[in-house]
C-alpha cells in the first residue's frame, strides 16, 4: 500500500501631569505583526482572524545643537500630540517595546525611549497612534487614512519635525487565544482525510506542540499557523524506520 504525506515546513513632571488622570489597569499582551505576507513555509493548515488595531508610527527628531535644549522641545511636541488625540476618541497612543509588545503611552515610557538620531546632535523618539478595526471593515483604507490624516495636522514645536511613513501596522490582542481553535482546524482536517481513506490507514502527528506563528495575511487580516507534520501510513506497518 502507498504512503501518504503531507508536510509543513516550518520636563518629566509636565509630561506626568497629562497621563495621571489615565487610570492603570493590567494590560493584555498585544504584539505587533512584522511579517507582512504568509510565510512559504506554512502549513497547509492555517487559521485566519482579523486584527484588532491599526498602528501608524511617529518620528519626532530635533537637531538642535544642544541636548539641553533638544529634550524640552520632544517633550513639549509629545504632550502636544497627547493634547490633539484627547479631541478623537478613537485615537489612541502607544509606543513598542523591544519585544514588539504595544504599551500604552506613559510619560517614563516616552522618556526611556528618547535616543541619539542618525545625524550629529540630533535626539529622536517613535510614537504610535493606534484605531480599533471594528468587526465589520468596509473600506480599510478609509480606516488607515484616519491615521494618517491625524498625523498631518500635527506640528512640531521648535525644531522638532513630527515624521511618518505610510506603512501602516497591524496588531493582535492575546494572539495565543487563537491555538486550540487552530489546533482543532488542523485535526479536522486529518480525520476528513483519513475518514476517506478508510480503515487501512492511522496517522502519525508531529508538531502541534511547537510555537504557533503568525503573519500578516492581507489589508487587516493575519495568518496563524504551527509547524505541524504528519504521515499517513498502511495499518499494517507497525514501525517507521528513524531519519535523523
Amino acid at each position: 500500500m502507498p504512503i501518504f504525506k503531507t508536510c509543513a515546513v516550518t520636563v518629566l513632571t509636565a509630561a506626568t501631569a497629562l497621563f495621571s488622570a489615565l487610570p492603570a489597569f493590567a494590560q493584555p499582551e498585544e504584539i505587533v505583526v512584522t511579517g507582512m505576507r504568509r510565510a512559504a513555509d506554512a502549513p497547509g493548515v492555517v487559521l485566519e482572524k482579523q486584527g484588532d488595531f491599526f498602528l501608524l508610527q511617529l518620528t519626532l527628531e530635533n537637531d538642535r545643537r544642544l541636548a539641553a535644549e533638544r529634550l524640552p522641545e520632544i517633550r513639549a511636541t509629545m504632550e502636544a500630540i497627547v493634547e490633539a488625540a484627547k479631541a478623537d476618541p478613537s485615537i489612541s497612543l502607544s509606543i513598542i517595546d523591544e519585544n514588539n509588545l504595544v504599551r500604552p503611552l506613559t510619560a517614563q515610557g516616552f522618556e526611556d525611549g528618547i535616543r541619539s538620531g542618525n545625524r550629529p546632535d540630533t535626539s529622536v523618539a517613535n510614537i504610535q497612534l493606534k484605531t480599533a478595526i471594528p468587526a465589520t471593515v468596509t473600506d480599510s483604507y478609509v480606516l488607515a487614512t484616519k491615521l494618517t490624516d491625524f498625523a498631518d495636522d500635527l506640528d512640531g514645536v521648535g525644531r522638532t519635525t513630527v515624521n511618518w511613513f505610510e506603512d501602516v501596522q497591524l496588531s493582535v490582542v492575546n494572539p495565543r487565544q487563537y491555538r486550540s481553535e487552530l489546533i482543532r482546524a488542523i485535526t479536522s482536517e486529518i480525520r476528513q482525510t483519513t475518514t476517506a481513506l478508510g480503515d487501512d490507514y492511522r496517522v502519525i502527528l508531529d508538531g502541534l506542540d511547537g510555537e504557533m506563528k503568525w503573519s500578516r495575511g492581507g489589508d487587516v487580516n493575519l495568518i496563524f499557523h504551527l509547524p505541524y507534520e504528519f504521515i499517513i501510513i498502511p495499518t499494517s506497518i507497525t514501525t517507521i524506520p528513524y531519519e535523523n
